[in-house]
C-alpha cells in the first residue's frame, strides 16, 4: 500500500518484525562491544539475556504484548541468577561467588553464617578409640574376681585410660568450637601477657592431671578410706602411705596414696587458679577474657567445696557425680581462658 506522500504504508505485522530484528541487532552490538572491553572474561548466557532485555525494556509501551512478556521473562531469569550469586556454567564460565570467580582471588566462599564451607572436624580415630576403651573398661568389671563376688568393679587403669581419652576428645571439640565461634582478641604481646599465657597453660595441665587422678580414686573407692579434712585421720601424712611393695605400686593401687595424691593435686589446682586470677588483675585484659578468668576462679572453688563435702559425707552418689561433673566444668573454663589468650597470627 502506498501513502499519499509517496511513501509506502507498512502493515502492523511488518513493523513488528522490523522492530524485533532491530532490537536483536542492538543486542548483538552490545554483546560485541562488551566482549571488546573485557576479552579475558567470556560472558554467560544470563549476561546476553540481560543485554537483550534492556533494549526490549526501553522500547516503551508501543511494542506488542509478546515482546513485553519476553522482556519480563528475561529480566526475571537474570535477576534470579544474580540473587543466587552465581552465573550459568556455560561456554566455559566458572562459577562466581559474590561477583568473583574462583581462582581470581584469595577469598573463600562462605555460607550464610559467616563460617567457611570447610569446618574443622574432630578425627574419627579418637572417637572410635574412646569407644573401644569404654568397652575394654566395662569388660574388666564383668570378670569374676575371688575377692569381690557381690559388687562388680572395673580396673582403675582402664577407667583412667577411658576418662583420659574422653577428656582429650572433649577438649579438642571444645577448642575447635571456641576457635570458630569467638573472634580472637588483638592483644599486645607484652612480657606480662606472655607469662600469663604460660601460667594458664600450666594451670590447665594441672587441672587435667587432677581430673585424671580422680579416676583412680573412683576405681579403688579411695574416698571411703579417710573421711576427714584437712588431716587424714589424726595425721597429716598417714602411716600406710607406702604400704605396698614395690613403692611405685602405691601411686596406682594403694587407696590411701591415691586419695593423698588427689588431695595434693586438688589443693595445688585451686592455689594455681587463685594465683592466676590475682596475676591477671595486674594486666589490662578485654571484658570477655576477664569473664573467663573469673569463671575459672569460681569453678575451682566450687569444685573444691564439692570434693570436701563428698569426702566428709562418705561419698554419696549424687554428690560424687556432681563432683565429677564439676571437674569437666573446671576444665572447660580453663580451655576458654586459653582460647581467649591465644596468639593471633599477623
Amino acid at each position: 500500500m502506498v501513502t499519499p506522500g509517496g511513501g509506502r504504508k507498512l502493515s502492523p505485522r511488518f513493523r513488528h518484525a522490523a522492530a524485533t530484528s532491530g532490537l536483536a541487532r542492538d543486542a548483538a552490538g552490545a554483546v560485541r562491544r562488551r566482549r571488546a572491553v573485557l576479552p579475558s572474561r567470556p560472558l554467560a548466557r544470563s549476561s546476553l539475556s540481560a543485554s537483550a532485555a534492556q533494549p526490549l525494556a526501553a522500547a516503551g509501551p508501543r511494542r506488542p504484548a509478546r515482546c513485553r512478556a519476553m522482556a519480563a521473562r528475561l529480566q526475571r531469569r537474570c535477576g534470579g541468577c544474580r540473587s543466587a550469586g552465581r552465573r550459568h556454567q556455560a561456554d566455559g564460565i566458572r562459577p562466581v561467588y559474590g561477583g568473583l570467580a574462583l581462582g581470581e582471588g584469595d577469598e573463600t566462599p562462605q555460607d550464610a553464617a559467616g563460617v567457611g564451607s570447610r569446618v574443622p572436624e574432630v578425627p574419627t580415630v579418637p572417637r572410635v578409640q574412646n569407644g573401644l576403651l569404654g568397652w575394654y573398661m566395662v569388660k574388666s568389671g564383668l570378670e569374676e574376681k575371688p575377692d569381690s563376688y557381690d559388687i562388680p568393679r572395673v580396673s582403675q587403669y582402664r577407667l583412667a585410660a577411658h576418662l583420659g581419652s574422653a577428656l582429650v576428645l572433649y577438649s579438642a571439640s571444645l577448642w575447635t568450637g571456641l576457635s570458630l565461634l569467638l573472634p580472637p582478641h588483638q592483644l599486645h604481646e607484652t612480657r606480662q601477657l606472655l607469662r600469663l599465657r604460660h601460667f594458664a597453660h600450666g594451670t590447665t595441665a594441672l587441672i587435667f592431671l587432677t581430673a585424671l587422678s580422680g579416676a583412680f580414686v573412683a576405681g579403688l573407692d579411695a574416698g571411703l578410706v579417710y573421711n576427714s579434712f584437712p588431716k587424714m585421720g589424726e595425721r597429716w601424712i598417714p602411716d600406710d602411705l607406702l604400704a605396698f611393695s614395690p613403692t611405685l605400686r602405691n601411686i596406682f593401687e594403694n587407696p590411701t596414696t591415691v586419695q593423698f595424691d588427689h588431695r595434693i593435686l586438688g589443693v595445688a589446682s585451686v592455689t594455681a587458679v587463685t594465683a592466676l586470677y590475682l596475676f591477671s588483675r595486674k594486666i589490662s585484659l578485654p571484658h570477655r577474657t576477664r569473664m573467663a578468668v573469673t569463671s575459672l576462679l569460681a569453678a575451682a572453688w566450687v569444685q573444691v567445696c564439692l570434693g570436701i563435702s563428698t569426702l566428709l559425707l562418705y561419698v554419696p552418689t549424687p554428690l560424687a557425680a556432681t563432683h565429677q561433673s564439676g571437674s569437666l566444668a573446671l576444665l572447660s573454663a580453663a580451655l576458654w581462658l586459653m582460647s581467649e589468650l591465644r596468639r593471633v597470627p599477623k
